[in-house]
Parts: C-alpha cells; sequence; structure tokens
C-alpha cells in the first residue's frame, strides 16, 4: 500500500469548528428535526467526513444555542402483526382476570 500511496486511514475534512457551527445551525435551521445520526448522513452525501465525537460536540452546541430540544420522537408505522399480537395479549389477560364458568366443564370421550 505504501508503494501506491493509498492509506486504510480515512481523509478527515478539514473544516474549523466555527465554520462547522454556523454550517450546521443552517442545515438544522432548514431541517429542525434533524438529529446526529442524519445530520452525519446529510455531511456524508455531501463529502464531508467528520470525527463522531467532534461532530457530536459541535451538534449538542448548536442544539444548546438554539435552545432547541437534543431529540425528537419519531412516530414509527405500527405493522398488523405488532397489533394482531397486542390485541391477542390483551384478551389473554382479561381471560386470566376474569375465567369464564365453563372450564370447569370437561368433556370426555368413551371410545
Amino acid at each position: 500500500m505504501k508503494e501506491s500511496n493509498l492509506s486504510a486511514r480515512p481523509n478527515y475534512t478539514h473544516v474549523s469548528d466555527d465554520n462547522l457551527k454556523v454550517y450546521m445551525a443552517g442545515v438544522l435551521n432548514k431541517n429542525p428535526r434533524f438529529g446526529l445520526q442524519m445530520f452525519k448522513g446529510y455531511l456524508v452525501s455531501q463529502n464531508v467526513l467528520l470525527k463522531q465525537e467532534r461532530l457530536r460536540s459541535c451538534y449538542q452546541d448548536v442544539r444548546i444555542s438554539e435552545n432547541a430540544p437534543m431529540n425528537y420522537w419519531i412516530h414509527q408505522r405500527v405493522s398488523i402483526l405488532y397489533l394482531l399480537l397486542n390485541l391477542m395479549s390483551k384478551s389473554l389477560e382479561a381471560r386470566k382476570m376474569y375465567p369464564s364458568k365453563n372450564r370447569s366443564l370437561r368433556i370426555t370421550s368413551k371410545a
């Protein structure tokens, strides 16, 4: 690899913290629901590679300076299978709380 001038280390983008914070504040004003991972993905799509610790500290500084929440809840779509399993577990709990009178009845068949 040395012969070909190739390196396994990533080439990080050289950006000052102040410039990064200004850029980040501009992007977060346009997209206020961007979290840290979304912003990291956005930077990667723009061919900007930064260390995770540096990105996290700048992100927290920008969020704190804007009095913005650090995270948002993302509402997920609920699958039908999840709903069915949830309903079945509730009906099983109801059966335990209110047992039916027919449980003591035993049906036996003589062959």
